[in-house]
């Protein structure tokens, strides 16, 4: 099965349609010509990048001059959604890390895989 898309900061839309999680001013604590930080952010259970980003988003705004923030999609597409939150929030497909078929070291694995390819990270970010 091919690895779904990854998405880099800024691809998923920030806020869409709800401003008011965005009022969180921003903050710099990086010096000037400093190097960024890099965080990888990862999803819930049949959630998706797309609900991952509207939920840490004041903490992007908070960070954004400070962290680029990149977020992976689970190897196992669904259509369902763990929840109707999620569902409202957020469109299809949804993924989750693991299941029947793939087990937890398989998905550990994946996301190993993924920071060696695409790394190094000072930061990981979990939703559950």
């Amino acid at each position: 099965q091919q690895a779904p898309p990854q998405r880099a900061h800024g691809s998923a839309p920030l806020c869409r349609g709800r401003r008011e999680l965005c009022a969180m001013p921003p903050s710099s604590s990086a010096a000037p010509g400093a190097a960024r930080r890099r965080a990888l952010c990862l999803h819930g259970w049949r959630a998706n990048p797309e609900l991952m980003e509207l939920q840490i988003v004041r903490l992007q705004m908070k960070l954004e001059d400070d962290i680029d923030f990149s977020f992976l999609s689970g190897p196992i597409a669904v259509q369902q959604a763990a929840d109707e939150m999620v569902r409202e929030l957020a469109r299809p497909p949804y993924f989750q890390w693991w299941d029947e078929e793939r087990d937890k070291p398989a998905a550990i694995q994946y996301v190993a895989s993924y920071i060696q390819k695409n790394g190094p990270f000072d930061l990981l970010v979990g939703f559950s």
